[in-house]
């Protein structure tokens, strides 16, 4: 997965997962993944003036129940510059 280098509040990068529906975030306190995230949630968080307000003030943060820290598997996506 390729990660967006985003900026804002406690936005670091962001990736998405089409096939699994999966969207990756990471914050300064963390990198979190989100199950069952539609393409256009995706494609309006990544392309939105302002990601980090548009995270914070979605549901993203409380989607599928809850966020799960993401445990191993990171080396396998990368930073986009």
């Amino acid at each position: 997965m390729d990660m967006k280098r985003l900026t804002g509040g406690n936005l670091r990068a962001a990736g998405y997962d089409d096939k699994n529906r999966v969207l990756v975030v990471e914050l300064s306190s963390g990198t979190f993944q989100y199950a069952g995230v539609t393409a256009e949630t995706w494609r309006r968080f990544a392309g939105a003036s302002s990601p980090w307000s548009f995270f914070r003030d979605s549901a993203l943060p409380l989607h599928a129940a809850a966020a799960n820290a993401v445990r191993g598997g990171w080396a396998q996506a990368r930073h986009n510059a």
